[in-house]
């Protein structure tokens, strides 16, 4: 076993040690114990956390650590805590000005207005709309994300972002849900990560996958305003 070990150590060019983040890890988990991080190890640790926590990019979008990540993943030490995510739909929801639309999702103006008349603010009342398939490349903007998008494996999560208004005094803000297949892209799972602290049992239900570069879309939902007046 000692050898076999050892070989994988050659192999990999990323060593953290025989156990993932111990002094981070809880009495009860697999990777708890008393073996001290190695510097790469701290390094993924506040890359992973500043992320969750802040959205903070400067240490996921590093492509030495993507690099670290791709790496770890493959190693069966440490791919029940380090992943990449294996495939399926994903879903991103967000909202924005109406301004942002084409940008984000493709479609002009005038596609934008055809999509929102498929909702109604009348009885019944219909605040999502008709499913709107596209073949949009979404790229990620600004070089705060460094090439990152945060996308997730549960749909609830997504609408719920999707749906809730972020500033209430809007008129323009309007609701984007958008689905994606990961096949052909890069997504980093961060599922393993949320059992190291109380403080990220919060975001659990999220099931976050961060993309890597651009994310082909398939479809897009719209939904309205809380002010109702605005639309349809």
């Amino acid at each position: 076993m000692k050898l076999l070990h050892e070989y994988v150590r050659m192999l990999l060019e990323v060593d953290l040690g025989d156990k993932v983040w111990a002094p981070n890890a809880p009495k009860d988990h697999a990777h708890y114990g008393t073996e001290p991080n190695t510097p790469i190890e701290e390094e993924l640790w506040a890359a992973f956390y500043r992320w969750i926590r802040s959205n903070d990019a400067a240490g996921l979008g590093d492509m030495r650590i993507q690099d670290a990540i791709r790496q770890a993943a493959k190693d069966p030490r440490y791919d029940d805590v380090i992943k990449m995510h294996p495939g399926g739909t994903v879903y991103r929801g967000l909202r924005v000005a109406d301004w942002d639309v084409e940008k984000i999702t493709g479609l002009d103006r005038s596609q934008f207005q055809e999509a929102m008349k498929t909702t109604s603010k009348n009885k019944p009342f219909k605040p999502m709309s008709d499913l709107i398939p596209v073949n949009h490349e979404l790229k990620p903007w600004g070089p705060i994300k460094s090439g990152l998008t945060s996308w997730s494996t549960n749909l609830s999560a997504a609408k719920d972002f999707a749906s809730t208004q972020a500033d209430r005094k809007s008129t323009r803000e309007v609701g984007i849900l958008l689905i994606a297949e990961t096949a052909g892209g890069e997504f980093i799972d961060m599922s393993g990560v949320y059992d190291y602290a109380v403080t990220l049992e919060g975001v659990r239900h999220e099931a976050e996958v961060v993309s890597i570069g651009p994310v082909k879309i398939s479809g897009i939902y719209f939904y309205q305003p809380d002010r109702k007046n605005w639309w349809h």
